[in-house]
């Protein structure tokens, strides 16, 4: 056996796999890892995002709704805003009595928005009432708007 022979047999050999594919192979690992990886992390956020949206609208609802068990006439008429009890959201309630922009006269009608800030995002103070900042609506998550007619003459 020549000496040669020995070299030349170990360079073509294909009984294993050269560091090349082995490289080859661990990139197309990391690659496929990674991706799985930013799925997992997607998904776990999305499903975050829901919940919080899922909070926000049933804080809005509630507002409304012991908003409307008031009765129309003792719905109080402007703005208020109250810190969820469990201190993660702002209500910013707007109550408007509508009028006909026509004559101007009452319409028997009060519209209701209630939006719903993150807590830890909202700005106390910095502005009035009804006058949303940048930041503010960074944090805004959900509105929601409603009206209520007067029963009645």
């Amino acid at each position: 056996m020549k000496p040669g022979n020995a070299i030349s047999r170990l360079l073509t050999s294909r009984s294993g796999m050269t560091l090349v594919e082995t490289l080859i192979a661990s990139v197309i690992a990391v690659i496929v890892l990674g991706g799985a990886g930013m799925l997992m992390f997607q998904s776990v956020h999305t499903q975050r995002d829901a919940e919080l949206l899922s909070y926000a609208n049933n804080a809005a609802r509630e507002k409304i709704e012991s908003l409307k068990a008031l009765g129309y006439e003792n719905i109080p008429v402007g703005e208020t805003e109250e810190t969820t009890d469990d201190g993660n959201f702002v209500l910013l309630t707007d109550v408007v009595s509508d009028t006909d922009p026509a004559t101007g006269f009452p319409l028997r009608v009060k519209t209701i928005t209630v939006k719903v800030y993150t807590a830890r995002e909202r700005v106390f103070g910095a502005e009035a009432p009804g006058a949303a900042s940048a930041e503010q609506e960074a944090g805004l998550v959900t509105t929601h708007v409603t009206r209520i007619h007067k029963r009645g003459l």
